[in-house]
Formats: structure tokens, C-alpha cells, sequence
């Protein structure tokens, strides 16, 4: 009589079994990072392919000199006073001010000056609660900065003509104009107060100066050049579009 007997799997079927096992398992791993990417590929598609209007305006950089040809005598003869108070010391305008539109600075002064952020990250932002989405993080300033800059905002230099054609591309028309006029407007704003703020600083310098100077030719220089920033100032103050002109 011959007993049953069970059959016990030999220890290469055992090797065998565990490797379909890590493989399988890391198949799995694999399909999970692909299927991130991919989630990562359709959010950033899905807000590019999003129906976006565009809205533009061309604007001439008002050139800002520190010298006319009067002052410049004087400043010549004035010399290292003048270097001290800021004065002739000017970057190109227009290389400066597209530098500036450029910028991270400027740019994240807009986007949280108008409230862009929900817009630039619509995937993130739950819109019935008005707040981020639950485990989304905001967006950083960098995130915030490199999507405005890369897919919404626009700065085009014509080198014929040195204009600047400054366009803004978003989901609704209506606010796409909004931000154009926005990044003008408050360009002019920034430029206006700084060359006030300088002017102020320089008239001020320069009267003491003019006050404890000892030699009178000096002292008369010194005037002609308060009463040339005297002017600029009046000038920053009095003037809408004092460094973007609206074409």
C-alpha cells in the first residue's frame, strides 16, 4: 500500500516564486512614478491648452537724463560732489526698464498686488471654498514668478523702432487688461516715487554743501545744481507716465 504523500515545493521553485515577486513589485513601483509624471504633465497641459485671450500695449521708455548740456558744465566743475550725490550716474533707460519688467521683484509685486496667484494656480485653488485645495501647498514665490513669466507675461523690444510691446495672456479677457495696465501703471509708480525719493536726497545733500562751502564760485555752482533737481523733482511729481508712455 503506498501512503499519499503531499509535494513540497523545491527551494528553487521558492527562488523563482520570490523573484516574479519583486518584480512585479517593482513594475508596480515603476507605473506609480510614471503615473505621477504624467498627473504632473496634464495639470501643467491642462492650464496651457486652457482658451487664453490676449491683451496688449506698446509703450516708449521716456528717457530719464540726469544731465543737460547747462548742467553738465556745472557738474563738470562740481565734480566729486556730484559723484557723491548720485548725480550722471544712469544706466541705458530702456535696457534698465526692461530689466525691471523682467524682474522677479517686480513681477511678484503684481501677481499679489492683484490677487493672481488662484489664477496662475487654478489646479491647486478649490474654487467653492476660496482656498487651496486640501494638501496643496501654495505656490512659492519662485513657482509664482516662472509661471507668470513663462506663460502669462510678455516683453518684446523692437530694435528699429524702441518700443516695447508689453502683453499679457490669460483664461479671461477682462482681467488680462487689468494686468496689463497694471504692470504700466504701477512701473510708472515705482520709477516716479524712487526718482523722487533721489531728487529729495540729493537737494538736500547738496544745500548743505552749498551752505558750509567756503568758496563763493562753488557755492553758486552748487545752487545751479540744486535748482536743476529742483526741476527733476517737480517734474517726477507732475508727470503720469514718467517712465512707460502708453503709445
Amino acid at each position: 500500500m503506498i501512503a499519499d504523500r503531499q509535494d513540497r515545493p523545491s527551494s528553487e521553485t521558492l527562488r523563482d516564486d520570490a523573484g516574479v515577486m519583486v518584480a512585479i513589485i517593482e513594475r508596480w513601483k515603476l507605473i506609480a512614478i510614471v503615473g505621477l509624471v504624467l498627473a504632473g504633465i496634464t495639470v501643467g497641459v491642462s492650464f496651457l491648452m486652457t482658451p487664453r485671450y490676449v491683451s496688449e500695449t506698446v509703450v516708449a521708455v521716456v528717457e530719464q537724463s540726469n544731465q543737460s548740456s547747462a548742467l553738465a558744465s556745472v557738474m563738470a566743475r562740481v565734480g566729486g560732489l556730484a559723484s557723491l550725490a548720485g548725480l550722471g550716474s544712469s544706466a541705458p533707460a530702456k535696457e534698465e526698464a526692461i530689466a525691471r519688467l523682467r524682474s522677479r521683484e517686480f513681477s511678484l509685486d503684481v501677481v499679489k498686488t492683484m490677487g493672481l496667484e488662484s489664477v496662475l494656480f487654478s489646479e491647486r485653488w478649490d474654487q467653492r471654498n476660496a482656498d487651496w485645495t486640501t494638501g496643496e501647498e501654495p505656490p512659492s514665490g519662485m513657482e509664482l514668478f516662472e509661471r507668470f513669466d513663462t506663460d502669462v507675461r510678455s516683453i518684446r523690444s523692437d530694435a528699429k523702432t524702441g518700443l516695447v510691446r508689453v502683453s499679457v495672456r490669460l483664461p479671461d479677457p477682462d482681467l488680462a487688461t487689468r494686468v496689463v495696465n497694471q504692470l504700466v501703471a504701477r512701473f510708472n509708480d515705482l520709477a516716479r516715487n524712487q526718482a523722487i525719493e533721489e531728487a529729495e536726497y540729493r537737494i538736500d545733500y547738496l544745500t548743505r554743501e552749498a551752505e558750509t562751502a567756503s568758496v563763493i564760485s562753488l557755492r553758486q555752482e552748487l545752487f545751479s545744481v540744486i535748482e536743476y533737481e529742483i526741476q527733476t523733482l517737480a517734474v517726477a511729481k507732475s508727470r503720469r507716465d514718467f517712465a512707460l508712455r502708453v503709445i
